[in-house]
């Protein structure tokens, strides 16, 4: 397995530097094989996602479009590839930060009961806050029943109905 740093992404992603682009493009299209696939940390992934973003000024949707190729990408390794694929489409869905929704899905993964944003609310960049990401991606769409099912997956302690729909719609978390 071969590290990719977030340099040699967003160089291959954007095709911008004459030098470092196809040095980018070498190690990602001809170096890495199933055999020996390209590692992506989470890190990598979210400053990709960032300088995309920031420096770049690229649109959530162009963005989203970009980790979802690179989820697709039978040469890489994404760590926490459901962490990353779950912020992916809460960027898509403007549903808020990619850096706020990797760590919404991680304290799910962690057991985490809240995860409180103590900022100021404005706007659709600070909805998403809580480690339930799926369940509140998913409350416009489905029905409570379900949201409740998903809740009590994703937690490691059993809760009620009504806890868990008071977690999901509290002001808090």
């Amino acid at each position: 397995m071969i590290g990719l740093d977030t340099n040699i992404l967003v160089r291959y992603l954007t095709q911008d530097d004459p030098l470092q682009s196809p040095k980018a493009t070498e190690i990602i299209e001809r170096r890495l094989t199933e055999e020996t696939p390209g590692f992506v940390s989470i890190v990598a992934m979210v400053e990709t996602v960032w300088v995309l973003d920031r420096a770049y000024g690229l649109p959530a949707r162009k963005i989203a479009a970009a980790v979802e190729r690179m989820l697709q990408t039978d040469v890489l390794v994404i760590e926490d590839e459901q962490e990353v694929f779950t912020a992916m489409i809460a960027l898509k869905q403007g549903q808020g930060s990619f850096a706020d929704a990797v760590i919404a899905a991680l304290g799910v993964r962690a057991g985490c009961s809240c995860n409180p944003d103590i900022r100021p609310q404005s706007g659709a960049a600070t909805r998403l806050r809580t480690p339930l990401t799926c369940a509140v991606l998913a409350r416009s769409i489905f029905s409570s029943d379900y949201i409740i099912a998903l809740v009590r997956l994703a937690l490691p302690t059993t809760r009620t109905s009504k806890q868990v729909l008071l977690m999901v719609h509290s002001p808090f978390c």
